[in-house]
């Protein structure tokens, strides 16, 4: 407990501390759009992850293991089906690579468009939920 609390003030401290200096740089220097891109998708993944540490150290202070059977499951079928996904869209993406003169916008897109297929696939097991289809 002590461990993940720890580690739960520690990521909020670099959640907090990460927007704060990335305004500082923008203040000294004049960055072209796509540093604001690669933020936000800095961002997103930040916030996201706040989200879910605080939902398992709530969970933990009620008693509730964080990681319950079911919830493996979930982010394991989640994973297995995004997996295709993923491939297709980094093979769309090096091909738009060959249009597109800057190669940190894709990289950029492409980390954040693999955090939204894995979180689609991951609310629809949620809500769905995971059967045994192998019998």
């Amino acid at each position: 407990m002590k461990k993940f609390l720890f580690l739960s003030i520690a990521g909020i401290a670099g959640a907090i501390a990460f927007p704060i200096s990335f305004f500082r740089y923008v203040s000294l220097f004049s960055p072209e759009i796509h540093v604001y891109w690669i933020f936000g998708v800095i961002m997103a993944v930040i916030l996201t992850s706040s989200v879910i540490s605080i939902k398992k150290l709530i969970d933990e202070i009620k008693g509730i293991p964080a990681d319950d059977e079911m919830t493996n499951r979930i982010n394991r079928e989640a994973a297995f089906q995004s997996v295709s996904s993923v491939l297709s869209l980094w093979i769309l993406l090096l091909l738009a690579g060959i249009w597109i003169e800057n190669p940190v916008v894709l990289i950029g897109a492409g980390i954040f468009l693999m955090t939204l297929i894995y979180a689609g696939y991951w609310f629809y097991f949620r809500i769905k939920g995971v059967t045994d289809d192998d019998k």
